[in-house]
């Protein structure tokens, strides 16, 4: 309980937010919690040590695009998904492919799929085989790329080759400026 213990928020309040970084719900709340309890400054003096701590301690991009690709998992795999889960799962997971984390490129097909974005689904799943299917072994993804494509009408073809060069310039294993 911390009887007797010298209380230093904001300090507790930066542990959590580190804490939160990851997937569990738990350390996410018990984050929000102590921020409700917390007046402005000190919400201002923990995000000060964050950042100086961030200074001392840098995340390198692929550690901070892993973290961004728990973020989006953990919002895919909520008990109840909804669209703006789904929106914000988006997000995270766009952020870890675009900082290196190539595991991120199947749940973006996935997602776009379920959010009605089948072109930039298309531009996803061609990365995941691009990426990882040097062996074959993923035959199923490979005949679902060939229906998707061949369902596309030409203004989707079009728009489907410009995202997957826009989307491939942005991504840190094809522009050493990005990473």
């Amino acid at each position: 309980q911390g009887l007797g213990v010298n209380r230093q928020l904001p300090l507790a309040l930066m542990h959590f937010e580190f804490a939160a970084m990851g997937e569990e719900a738990e350390y996410f709340a018990a984050k929000e919690t102590l921020a409700a309890r917390l007046s402005q400054s000190e919400k201002q003096q923990a995000q000060a040590l964050k950042q100086e701590y961030l200074t001392l301690h840098p995340i390198d991009n692929l550690a901070q695009a892993r973290l961004d690709l728990l973020k989006g998992q953990a919002l895919l795999y909520a008990d109840e998904q909804e669209y703006q889960e789904l929106q914000q799962a988006l997000h995270w997971l766009e952020k870890a492919a675009f900082g290196g984390e190539t595991l991120a490129y199947e749940e973006l097909y996935e997602t776009c799929l379920k959010l009605d974005k089948r072109v930039d689904a298309a531009v996803w799943l061609y990365l995941e085989l691009a990426e990882h299917n040097q062996f074959g072994f993923q035959g199923n993804l490979v005949l679902q790329q060939q229906e998707l494509l061949q369902s596309f009408t030409e203004a989707e073809t079009a728009w489907y080759e410009q995202r997957l060069e826009e989307i491939q310039a942005q991504l840190p294993q094809n522009n050493p400026a990005a990473a």
